[in-house]
Formats: structure tokens, sequence, C-alpha cells
């Protein structure tokens, strides 16, 4: 997360919640101690991830 959270400017918590965002609606799959990578794509979207709940600030 450390990594994620330099490139974009944001605190690590961020970056955790903002994966955990991407797990949730299905599109990455992350592990403890394991890089994340993106999900198979799903025949129909499971959820979607509201822009509200993601902001960039840059």
């Amino acid at each position: 997360m450390k990594t994620l959270a330099a490139r974009y400017g944001v605190s690590g918590s961020t970056a955790h919640r903002a994966v955990a965002l991407l797990v949730e609606a299905g599109l990455v799959n992350a592990s403890r101690g394991v890089r994340a990578t993106v999900a198979a794509a799903p025949e129909e979207p499971q959820s979607t991830v509201a822009s509200s709940q993601v902001t960039h600030a840059g």
C-alpha cells in the first residue's frame, strides 16, 4: 500500500480503503502479504463503486 499511496499522494489508509472498495466490487483480488491483482472480468457486474466514494487529490 505504501507504493500505491506514494504514487497517488494519498495516505496509506486512503490507499487501503480504495483497494478494499475495489475488492468489494469484485474488480481486484487481494490477500494479506500478496500483491493485489485485477480480477477476471465477471460476466455481469456484481456491484459498482460510486464516484463519491473514491476521489483523487491531484
